[in-house]
This record gives structure tokens, C-alpha cells and sequence, in this order.
């Protein structure tokens, strides 16, 4: 792409100039919006239709079915699976599963402090160079999926980011101001519409958290939601809400799509992930549902 003001003389637009800490913005030419044009209609084809967000209670095969995304054929190509697993729990389905498999790359961003605490600015930082890297280099990288695994806890480090680097407050301290939040919000959209414009598919899981209130004197739970930022939703192609129910000496895993965008007809469609019964387990994972979405 061409630098400001460059196209031979051609006009520039949108000349804004810098405030505090932020960037000034660049500007660009006739011949920058010519090159986006035609850079656009050479790799929309191989754009994927697939950023999905996997949610539920914990323990019900998220990240086995995100892990589990390529079909056989993908495998034999050498397609690559990207996982950022701030949760840290695909790192011991790799070890079990895909022991021999180079091509499923687990990376943990987090970063530990002298103590043994957790060092929230570099563990951002380092997950944001990934994504960026990723980004840069994903035509040379044969990859089928990029997965970020634990969206609930990226809302709790942009928070910890927020509170150390913008407020410099004690971590414990009440923030009331809404545009105080803002400033984590926007940490943590940057990192999911990064993922976002990703030309493979993209997979994100978060867990449900419990919503509180008195009734009768006691704290009990009034309902469980996604934890995520509340602009998540609009943001993902496909929603898929992961249960587990047991019944007669049965535990059976399912997934229903709540969101399936250019593919109404699958919404409200269940898929069985996986089924366990007399200690023998059954696994489907959700290469169906995939296959689907691409038609």
C-alpha cells in the first residue's frame, strides 16, 4: 500500500491530526482506494464464512470441537490450527490428541512477573503482536483456523490493562465512570476484529457466568449468560451454545446454533458433539455443523 499523500498528485482525504497519546492518522490517495478495490475482488473468494463463538458451562468439548475443525483432507494438506489459548486448556487436548500433529501450534501468551503473578500488560502486548503477526503473514502460512480460546478471560486482562495502565489504580478499586470502561472494551474489540479480518476460519469460546440477585434473603443464581463483551454477538458470524445432560446413566454433549449468518435455515439446528455411556465415549465434535455453514 502507498504512503500519504503519494498517487502522483492525486487528492488525499482525511487529514486529522493526532491527540495525546494516539497515532496521528494517515491519509490516503485515489490510488490507495484503487489498490483496496482490486486487492478485494482477487481474495473475496477465499475469504472463510466461518467466525464462530462456541459458549457454555465449562467442560462441555468447546475447545476439542475448535481443536477439531479440519476435515481429513485439510489434515493431508498440512492446513494449519492456530490456537491462542489464554484459558490454557487446549494444551493438554494437544498433548492427548494431536501429540504428533505439528500442524495443531498451541500458543499461551501469558506472561509471569518476578513473584509469579501475572503480568497483564505484557501478556496483552504479546497476544496483540500475535494477532498482528498472524495477520501480516497469514497468505504464506497455510492456515485453516485461527482460535482464541477464552474471550472471558481476555474482558478480565483488558480490565487489569485498563486499571494499571490508563487509571493507575489499585486493582480492587471500584471503577464507576463509563468511559473508564470504554478504554477496556476498546483493548478487547481490537483483538477480536483483528481476528475478525482473518481470511481463514476463526473460532472463539467463552464460558456463561452467573447472574445474581436476593430473593428471599439469599444470593441465588437469577440466570447464566455469555461472558463477553456486549458487542461480541454482533460481531460473529455463527453462535453456538454447548450443553451436557446426563439421564440414565448417559451424558450426552450437544451444540445448538442460536446464530448462523447467510444460513437461517440452521439455526435452531442441534448437533450431537459427543455422547458418553458405560465409561465408552462416543466423539462427533462439530466438523458436521462446519461442513453445513460451508455449504
Amino acid at each position: 500500500m502507498q504512503g500519504p499523500g503519494s498517487g502522483g498528485g492525486s487528492k488525499s482525504f482525511g487529514l486529522l491530526k493526532g491527540k495525546g497519546d494516539q497515532p496521528e492518522p494517515e491519509v490516503f490517495s485515489n490510488e490507495d482506494v484503487k489498490s483496496w478495490l482490486d486487492r478485494s475482488i482477487s481474495v473475496q473468494e477465499t475469504n472463510s464464512n466461518i467466525c464462530m463463538v462456541l459458549y457454555g458451562d465449562d467442560g462441555v468439548g468447546k475447545s476439542g470441537a475448535v481443536l477439531d475443525c479440519r476435515t481429513d483432507e485439510e489434515i493431508t494438506e498440512g492446513r494449519k490450527v492456530i490456537v491462542i489459548d489464554i484459558d490454557a486448556s487446549c494444551a493438554p487436548l494437544k498433548a492427548k490428541f494431536w501429540k504428533d500433529d505439528d500442524n495443531v501450534i498451541i500458543l499461551d501468551p501469558t506472561t509471569l512477573q518476578a513473584d509469579g503473578t501475572i503480568d497483564y500488560v505484557t501478556t496483552y502486548n504479546k497476544l496483540l503482536a500475535l494477532i498482528r503477526y498472524i495477520t501480516d503473514e497469514q497468505d504464506e502460512m497455510n492456515l485453516q483456523a485461527v482460535v482464541l480460546d477464552g474471550l472471558d478471560s481476555l474482558l478480565k486482562m483488558c480490565e487489569y490493562v485498563m486499571r494499571y495502565e490508563d487509571l493507575k489504580v489499585d486493582p480492587d478499586t471500584q471503577i464507576k465512570d463509563q468511559w473508564q470502561w470504554t478504554r477496556r472494551n476498546r483493548r478487547y474489540n481490537t483483538v477480536v476484529i483483528l481476528m475478525k479480518h482473518l481470511r481463514c476460519d476463526r473460532y472463539f469460546t467463552t464460558h456463561l457466568k452467573e447472574i445474581k440477585e436476593y430473593r428471599g434473603g439469599q444470593l441465588s443464581t437469577k440466570e447464566k449468560v455469555p461472558d463477553w463483551e456486549k458487542q461480541t454477538p454482533g460481531i460473529m458470524f455463527q453462535r453456538v451454545l454447548l450443553t451436557r445432560t446426563s439421564s440414565e446413566g448417559v451424558t450426552t454433549f450437544t451444540a445448538k446454533i442460536e446464530k448462523a449468518k447467510g444460513a437461517l435455515e440452521l439455526e435452531g439446528n442441534e448437533y450431537l458433539v459427543a455422547e458418553v455411556q458405560k465409561g465408552k465415549a462416543t466423539w462427533n465434535g462439530l466438523k458436521e455443523l462446519y461442513k453445513d455453514i460451508k455449504g
